[in-house]
């Protein structure tokens, strides 16, 4: 800051943070702006630039510290649905756990996962399951496809059309 005073903005993909160790939710203008206010007073970041502006204040950011978060918070917890296909049963509800560090657990199997934003795509895979998640921000859902790959003798799928977030 002005008084020479250096700052921290914790920004993650779903637009919540810190900013000096204070909570926020920002909303993005869709071009450069991410804009969130703390104690009454607007805070506008510009993402091309990296200049956050409030009140006399002006202050270029540098890019610092670990990202502590592949899988954006909102997505992540336990998701329930029924699914059909290969290996399952009438009315067969499975679980998924997605965690924010970048793993998804399925049938008991942890895999790391990697997420695009753009297509809101979560996938994982190993040597047994190649497992797809599309979100619907919408609906607050997901769509899971997952391949089982049996012993070298190809894959066998199965999907949900709708996981859904237990509470």
């Amino acid at each position: 800051e002005s008084g020479g005073m250096a700052v921290v903005l914790n920004l993650k993909s779903d637009l919540t943070g810190t900013y000096k160790g204070q909570p926020f939710s920002a909303i993005y203008d869709g071009d450069k702006l991410v804009i969130f206010e703390l104690s009454g007073v607007a805070h506008t970041f510009n993402i091309e630039i990296k200049v956050i502006t409030y009140g006399n204040e002006s202050v270029t950011l540098t890019l610092g510290g670990a990202v502590t978060e592949v899988i954006p918070a909102m997505l992540c917890g336990t998701w329930q649905g029924v699914f059909t296909g290969f290996g399952t049963s009438e009315n067969d509800v499975r679980e998924i756990i997605i965690e924010t560090v970048g793993t998804i657990t399925y049938v008991q199997t942890t895999m790391s996962a990697t997420y695009d934003n753009d297509t809101k795509t979560i996938t994982a895979s190993n040597e047994s399951y190649e497992v797809t998640l599309v979100y619907d921000e919408v609906s607050n859902t997901f769509r899971a496809e997952v391949i089982f790959n049996y012993d070298g003798a190809g894959g066998y799928p199965y999907e949900c059309n709708q996981l859904t977030k237990v509470e």
